[in-house]
Protein backbone atom coordinates (compact mmCIF):
# COMPACT_ATOMS: atom_id res chain seq x y z
CA UNK A 1 0.00 0.00 0.00
CA UNK A 2 1.61 3.07 -1.07
CA UNK A 3 1.45 5.67 1.35
CA UNK A 4 -0.15 9.35 0.74
CA UNK A 5 -0.31 11.64 3.50
CA UNK A 6 2.68 11.07 6.18
CA UNK A 7 2.44 13.26 9.80
CA UNK A 8 5.81 13.68 11.68
CA UNK A 9 5.32 14.83 15.01
CA UNK A 10 8.84 16.47 16.23
CA UNK A 11 10.10 18.03 19.41
CA UNK A 12 12.84 19.32 17.81
CA UNK A 13 15.47 17.09 19.58
CA UNK A 14 18.25 15.28 17.53
CA UNK A 15 16.28 12.45 17.06
CA UNK A 16 13.12 13.97 16.10
CA UNK A 17 14.77 15.72 13.58
CA UNK A 18 16.68 12.16 12.47
CA UNK A 19 12.89 11.52 11.82
CA UNK A 20 11.77 14.12 10.02
CA UNK A 21 14.55 13.70 7.29
CA UNK A 22 13.83 10.01 7.36
CA UNK A 23 10.45 11.05 6.41
CA UNK A 24 11.12 14.01 4.14
CA UNK A 25 13.11 11.24 2.41
CA UNK A 26 10.57 8.85 2.35
CA UNK A 27 7.83 11.58 1.26
CA UNK A 28 10.00 11.86 -2.14
CA UNK A 29 9.95 8.51 -3.03
CA UNK A 30 6.45 7.97 -2.67
CA UNK A 31 5.28 11.60 -4.02
CA UNK A 32 4.16 11.98 -0.65
CA UNK A 33 2.31 15.13 1.26
CA UNK A 34 4.10 15.66 4.60
CA UNK A 35 2.33 17.25 7.46
CA UNK A 36 4.83 18.48 10.40
CA UNK A 37 3.26 18.67 13.86
CA UNK A 38 5.39 20.76 16.86
CA UNK A 39 4.80 19.60 20.10
CA UNK A 40 6.64 21.10 22.74
CA UNK A 41 8.72 19.27 24.79
CA UNK A 42 6.48 18.33 28.03
CA UNK A 43 6.03 20.50 31.17
CA UNK A 44 8.00 19.32 33.88
CA UNK A 45 5.77 17.23 36.49
CA UNK A 46 7.40 15.05 39.05
CA UNK A 47 5.66 11.72 39.82
CA UNK A 48 8.08 10.04 42.16
CA UNK A 49 10.58 12.21 41.38
CA UNK A 50 11.37 10.65 37.91
CA UNK A 51 10.98 13.62 36.11
CA UNK A 52 8.53 14.79 32.88
CA UNK A 53 5.62 13.34 31.76
CA UNK A 54 3.77 13.75 28.48
CA UNK A 55 0.44 15.57 28.60
CA UNK A 56 -2.22 12.80 27.26
CA UNK A 57 -4.16 15.37 25.84
CA UNK A 58 -0.87 16.13 23.52
CA UNK A 59 -1.40 12.46 21.89
CA UNK A 60 -5.21 12.37 21.98
CA UNK A 61 -4.92 15.46 19.77
CA UNK A 62 -2.06 14.36 17.58
CA UNK A 63 -4.74 11.26 16.89
CA UNK A 64 -7.52 13.55 15.82
CA UNK A 65 -5.33 15.94 13.46
CA UNK A 66 -4.17 12.17 12.25
CA UNK A 67 -7.58 11.32 11.34
CA UNK A 68 -8.94 14.93 10.39
CA UNK A 69 -5.89 15.55 8.17
CA UNK A 70 -6.08 12.01 6.39
CA UNK A 71 -2.45 10.39 7.58
CA UNK A 72 -1.89 7.44 6.72
CA UNK A 73 1.51 6.79 8.48
CA UNK A 74 2.95 8.64 11.07
CA UNK A 75 7.12 8.78 11.42
CA UNK A 76 8.42 9.44 14.67
CA UNK A 77 11.47 9.20 16.95
CA UNK A 78 11.80 6.28 19.41
CA UNK A 79 11.85 8.45 22.98
CA UNK A 80 12.12 5.41 25.03
CA UNK A 81 12.76 5.74 28.52
CA UNK A 82 14.27 2.79 30.48
CA UNK A 83 14.33 1.28 33.78
CA UNK A 84 11.88 2.29 35.98
CA UNK A 85 11.13 5.42 34.79
CA UNK A 86 9.72 3.21 31.85
CA UNK A 87 7.93 1.08 33.67
CA UNK A 88 5.92 4.30 35.55
CA UNK A 89 5.41 6.60 32.62
CA UNK A 90 5.82 4.51 29.75
CA UNK A 91 6.52 6.08 26.64
CA UNK A 92 5.32 8.85 24.10
CA UNK A 93 5.91 6.57 21.11
CA UNK A 94 4.47 3.55 22.78
CA UNK A 95 1.12 5.27 23.56
CA UNK A 96 1.29 6.34 19.80
CA UNK A 97 1.48 2.85 18.72
CA UNK A 98 -1.08 2.20 20.99
CA UNK A 99 -3.58 4.23 20.12
CA UNK A 100 -2.94 5.06 16.50
CA UNK A 101 -5.45 4.87 13.83
CA UNK A 102 -2.27 4.43 10.86
CA UNK A 103 0.94 2.61 10.63
CA UNK A 104 3.76 4.41 12.49
CA UNK A 105 7.10 4.00 11.37
CA UNK A 106 9.13 4.32 14.52
CA UNK A 107 13.01 6.20 12.94
CA UNK A 108 15.97 5.54 16.22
Amino acid sequence: MPYRHLLVPTDGSELSVRALDQAIALAKVLGAQLTVLHAQPPVPLPILGLGDAIDPVTIDTMMRATRELGCDLIVMASHGRCGLEGLLLGSETQKVLATSPCPVLVVR
